[in-house]
């Protein structure tokens, strides 16, 4: 039943917007459910059975309760604002922050297996190939007009925020014939993000004797080859920045990797890139790679002062000057910030509703006291994955199943803080569900190789002792009035 929790946790993510009923203007999801679910179990298992939570080896715990204080003193200006929208955002976005931290919490309470947790992501990988294969198949469906070429997702979280609609579809930029692929996501970066953290699970691969979630070589091999086509096909700047950043991850974190994969890699890498460029030039005129030179080439160019142009529908300039707003919006309110979830809040003047990066959200809306623990949490799970962890489980016996899933998690931390300068994720499901993972991660290789931790307990006895002692009791109290 856990993996089963837990691998619709993964898929869950997937499809986190398609909501499936409101409640108010916030949308239900699949995600929602999935997790509520865990949070039962949680309950569950720590209070009804009495089983004790495993707390991690390094001080997150205080980290998380330093950020939650923060968000609390982001009060201060709703409160003297005399404001009363601005008083009732922070309290709802509050509430969220409250809600998808309490669901982290839930997943670490859950006590998951190493079993659970590597099957669970052998199954997130597996339905990559479907997933990828699908944005690929959307480049011929928009072409052609075939079914399925775009997806319609219903919503109206964003109704409190004036943006007056219920429904709407993927968002993607055409060059001449050319879609920018989505897959199911609702719009290219998201789905470029996707590719890129599933190959950087799979090139774990190559440090190992043994192959990484995937035994066979021709799956291996296919998936890999979908998701670079995918990302390719995304033509994403998200997408390029996450794979570069964990490339150099890669090379820099493993102190010893297979040479040889190494090198028929960087040969099918290049061949396969132009092999797919070509095949799109074919169907729709227009190289992908060009589009990628002629973007990066043009954003270059103009943020230095040249003129030569970049591609149109540009967006790092739009996100740029929202991360340049928040910057001035900490500078007028720098201790507290302006209070969280309400930046939209602040200059509806330029219709800036957020700031397109989750760094300079936490500086804007929570100021220099958020700044320092939401960075200080990163210092030290980062200290832990790429220092400790590495000198702890050096002399230790690992099965591959833990040596597979400890050998992803830095992957995974890498690519959320790359992701976070470039998008604002910081009252969102995701945060806290991949820092939930990281550490059931390494609670359970610590349980399966018997290190101890130290634990604590929600009751000090068992609810269900208590409810079967006290229903006993009753039964003998009927009985023995029946007996008088």
């Amino acid at each position: 039943m856990k993996f089963i929790m837990l691998t619709l946790l993964l898929l869950s993510n997937l499809t986190a917007t398609y909501f499936l009923f409101s409640v108010s203007t916030y949308g239900i999801s699949l995600v929602d459910i999935i997790s509520i679910v865990i949070v039962l179990y949680a309950l569950y298992a720590t209070v009804w059975k009495g089983e004790p939570i495993a707390l991690p080896p390094f001080p997150i715990v205080s980290w998380f309760l330093g950020m939650t204080l923060a968000v609390v003193l982001s009060s201060a200006i709703p409160i003297l604002s005399s404001n009363g929208e601005m008083q009732v955002q922070w309290i709802k976005t509050t509430l969220h922050y409250i809600y998808v931290l309490v669901i982290g919490f839930a997943i670490v309470a859950s006590n998951f297996s190493v079993n659970d947790i590597y099957k669970a992501y052998r199954v997130h990988i597996f339905l990559s190939l479907l997933v990828s294969a699908f944005g690929i198949y959307q480049l011929f469906a928009r072409a052609f007009n075939l079914p399925f070429a775009w997806i319609t997702m219903s919503t109206n979280t964003n109704l409190a925020r004036g943006m007056d609609f219920k429904e709407w579809g993927q968002l993607s930029l055409s060059y001449g014939a050319f879609f920018r692929a989505t897959s199911i996501f609702s719009e290219p970066s998201s789905f470029a993000g996707y590719t890129s953290q599933i190959l950087s699970l799979l090139f774990v691969s190559l440090s190992y004797k043994f192959r990484a979630f995937i035994g066979s070589k021709i799956l291996w091999w296919s998936i890999v080859v979908v998701n670079i086509v995918g990302l390719l096909l995304a033509f994403s700047l998200t997408g390029l920045l996450l794979s570069v950043v964990l490339l150099l991850t890669y090379l820099l974190y493993h102190r010893k990797f297979s040479l040889r994969g190494i090198v028929i890699f960087g040969l099918v890498l290049p061949f396969l890139l132009v092999v797919a460029d070509n095949i799109i030039l074919f169907y729709t005129e227009t190289s992908v790679l060009e589009l990628f030179v002629q973007r990066v080439g043009g954003i270059y160019s103009i943020f230095f002062g040249g003129t030569t142009q970049t591609t149109g529908g540009e967006s790092f300039f739009g996100r740029l000057e929202t991360m340049i707003r928040g910057f001035w919006i900490w500078v007028e309110y720098p201790i507290t910030g302006f209070g969280l979830g309400c930046v939209y809040l602040f200059d509806r003047v330029n219709q800036i509703t957020y700031i397109d990066s989750t760094f300079f959200t936490v500086l804007a809306e929570m100021g220099v006291i958020g700044m320092f623990f939401f960075i200080g949490l990163y210092a030290v799970m980062f200290r832990y994955l790429f220092f400790t962890m590495r000198s702890q489980f050096q002399s230790v016996a690992l099965s591959p199943e833990s040596q597979s899933l400890l050998s992803i998690i830095p992957y995974l931390f890498i690519a959320q803080v790359a992701i976070l300068f470039t998008t604002s994720f910081f009252v969102t499901f995701w945060i806290y569900q991949t820092f939930g993972l990281i550490v059931s991660v390494i609670i359970a290789v610590y349980s399966e190789t018997g290190i101890p931790l130290q634990k604590v307990y929600i009751m000090a006895e068992p609810l269900q002792i208590r409810f079967y002692r006290n229903i006993k009791r009753l039964s003998n109290s009927q009985t023995n009035s029946e007996i008088l």
